[in-house]
């Protein structure tokens, strides 16, 4: 081991140049960038939370009765930062996007996993959810599309061997172009 590494680091994380190994399946797992989720759920955390405690604050009239109002209200915020911190990383940890050389499998709408064969794509559509950017992606036999996000955490890694696999015309190859994902 070199001097400066670090031994509590992965070796995923210390070399951006790995692609990641391919599974029993072919695929290759990749993840969402971890900070996008968390600061987006952080974000609607610190403006919900604090809102649903207002008007106990404001129309209460004693001292000691607003004293516990304020000390509720703020045990109230960390039991909702500390969900919301939980959510993201089970989030994060749940919904990874695996890619092999027949197509790309990722959550749809509600959650579930789903296959989209590269060549049956038929539309992709991009989207903004709370700051956060995804590809809506359809294809020839689904209904529901299926949820690309474009928050990588490789982005460097995961959008070339995209792009190296997909057909130059492909609608997912233009959007990702169109994005300026892909350098």
């Amino acid at each position: 081991m070199s001097i400066d590494a670090n031994p509590y680091e992965s070796p995923q994380t210390r070399s951006e140049a790995v692609i990641p190994a391919a599974g029993e399946d072919g695929s290759r797992c990749f993840r969402a960038g971890f900070v996008p989720l968390w600061l987006c759920f952080m974000l609607v955390a610190a403006i919900l939370g604090p809102l649903t405690f207002i008007p106990l604050v404001v129309f209460t009239q004693s001292s000691a009765t607003r004293r516990i109002v304020e000390v509720s209200v703020l045990l109230a915020g960390l039991l909702l930062g500390g969900t919301v911190v939980l959510f993201c990383c089970w989030q994060w940890n749940l919904f990874p996007v695996y890619v092999s050389d027949l197509g790309v499998r990722c959550p749809n709408t509600w959650g579930m996993y789903q296959f989209v064969v590269r060549r049956e794509v038929t539309n992709v559509k991009p989207i903004k959810l709370l700051g956060l950017r995804y590809f809506r992606v359809y294809g020839n036999a689904r209904r529901r599309p299926v949820w690309l996000p474009c928050f990588m955490a490789k982005p460097k890694l995961f959008w070339p061997y995209l792009l190296s696999l997909l057909e130059r015309d492909s609608p997912l190859a233009k959007a990702i172009r169109e994005a300026g994902l892909a350098e």
